[in-house]
């Protein structure tokens, strides 16, 4: 008879994986606020309860300090604390509004356009999104010219690239800057401003852009997990997690970015533009 505790990990070698395997333990009614980081981890590891694990895993993410003594002695954890992840004493920050910006594709003017012609949708249409069914949403925001948002739908409009009017407490909640990233109805109707938005259509474009791009930059819990996995391997340098690719999509997203900024392309400008048009009607899915 075995000496190993019920329900323990099997201590044994890692066998050869395509992807790391990362078990969760999570203290009782603390898995809700790890759910957004663990599905960005799934993008690019495998995530198991660490009861489900059949061997050992890779790494571990913990919910919190008394959670990460439940984790197997050989792995290297990751403990989330008050907005963090915490590994082998490096901090990495969490965006609590984040997303996985991986799985949004950004929806273009000329794209929107199509879209709206094809709905039968009328050629400026403006949506204000608190007027809605919440399911109804994320498809309301790939096809409007312009919408009005509150702060808890405002990452998810950015990511799709929507032109967005918003308030100033949900602007710097994501970290957003007038017209620069979103219009700021300060002082006026936020429907009338977005009707305005939705008819200029160079202002729109660019503020799709930018806003998409400020949540790659702040707001991306993608980045937040191949960060956190690239950290768990530094902590075990001995076994390693396995590698992780980065999708092919986003491989090729990076080359270009990289290749206009070499012949340095302004940000907003109109090949910068007309770039995002293409590469959105290539990448984008059906609404």
């Amino acid at each position: 008879m075995s000496d190993q505790p019920a329900g323990a990990v099997p201590a044994a070698v890692r066998p050869p994986r395509d992807r790391p395997l990362v078990a969760l333990v999570v203290e009782l009614g603390a898995g809700a606020v790890l759910r957004p980081l663990v599905r960005a981890i799934a993008g690019y590891a495998d995530v198991r309860a660490l009861g489900r694990c059949a061997s050992l895993p890779d790494a571990a993410l913990a919910s919190g300090p008394v959670a990460a003594f439940l984790a197997p002695e050989d792995v290297p954890v990751a403990t989330w604390h008050d907005g963090e992840v915490v590994v082998a004493g490096e901090s990495i920050s969490v965006p609590l509004n984040g997303l996985d910006v991986r799985s949004v594709r950004p929806y273009g003017t000329l794209v929107r356009r199509r879209w709206r012609e094809r709905l039968g949708l009328p050629e400026h249409h403006v949506v204000v999104l608190d007027d809605l069914p919440e399911a109804d949403r994320p498809e309301a925001l790939r096809t409007c010219a312009a919408a009005v948002v509150g702060a808890a739908d405002l990452p998810l409009a950015l990511a799709l690239g929507t032109p967005v009017v918003t308030d100033a407490r949900s602007a710097v909640a994501a970290g957003a800057i007038d017209d620069v990233h979103v219009a700021l109805a300060i002082g006026t109707d936020p429907a009338a401003l977005a009707a305005e938005l939705a008819r200029d259509d160079a202002r729109a474009a660019r503020l799709g852009l930018t806003g998409r791009r400020l949540v790659e930059q702040t707001l991306d819990l993608g980045s937040v997990a191949r960060h956190v996995l690239a950290a768990l391997a530094r902590a075990d340098p001995a076994r390693p997690p396995a590698s992780f690719p980065r999708d092919p999509a986003s491989r090729a997203e990076a080359r270009l970015e990289t290749r206009l900024r070499e012949l340095h392309t302004p940000v907003g400008s109109e090949i910068l533009l007309r770039v995002a048009d293409a590469t959105a009607l290539l990448t984008g899915a059906a609404p």
